[in-house]
């Protein structure tokens, strides 16, 4: 919420206004669980700030930044992603956002088990306040793991070790009529 009054000013005729602003909760904590026909049982947990300042002890908060750890557990799969974005560097509209992450998979049908290792850099330009781009680099390292003897021959005599290297460029166009309060 935002109220606001006024104060006497440096002259008789003049006012000072005084804006008090209540910010909302920008933390967040989730967690939930299920059942599937794929993973039987699964869980997940993530703790999110959308204020984060990683410089701020104890608070971590007030700087903008966005910061998040989010983990799934299942018959099947177990993942791990974390997350860290600073929206505006050296007071510029340039972003940087950091990504890694841990993914284990284990399917009954598959004759192997697969882990990813990884982790990206994405610099971003905002252009205009609805026009913005960014060009990301990513590296993974997948590994095939429990390799059944009976496996595919092109399975067993895999390179059970590989890194993938990725580039991506993305530009966005945010088309709504308000960021606060769009209606279209």
């Amino acid at each position: 919420t935002v109220s606001y009054e006024t104060e006497p000013g440096s002259a008789p005729n003049k006012r000072d206004l005084v804006l008090k602003v209540d910010e909302k909760q920008t933390g967040e904590f989730s967690f939930g669980g299920g059942v599937s026909a794929v993973e039987n049982w699964l869980g997940f947990a993530e703790l999110s700030q959308n204020n984060f300042d990683m410089l701020k002890w104890p608070t971590f908060t007030g700087g903008g930044q966005k910061a998040s750890i989010k983990g799934r557990w299942g018959a099947v799969s177990r993942n791990v992603d974390v997350n860290f974005l600073e929206p505006y560097i050296f007071n510029k509209p340039y972003s940087l956002g950091v990504h890694g992450y841990r993914w284990e998979e284990d399917v009954d049908s598959l004759d192997f088990a697969t882990e990813r290792l990884g982790a990206s850099l994405t610099l971003g330009k905002k252009i205009t306040d609805a026009l913005e781009t960014s060009v990301s680099y990513g590296l993974e390292n997948v590994k095939m793991k429990d390799i059944e003897d009976d496996a595919a021959p092109d399975v067993v005599n895999t390179n059970d070790d590989a890194w993938l290297s990725k580039v991506k460029w993305s530009i966005g166009y945010d088309r709504r009529d308000s960021k606060l309060t769009p209606t279209k």
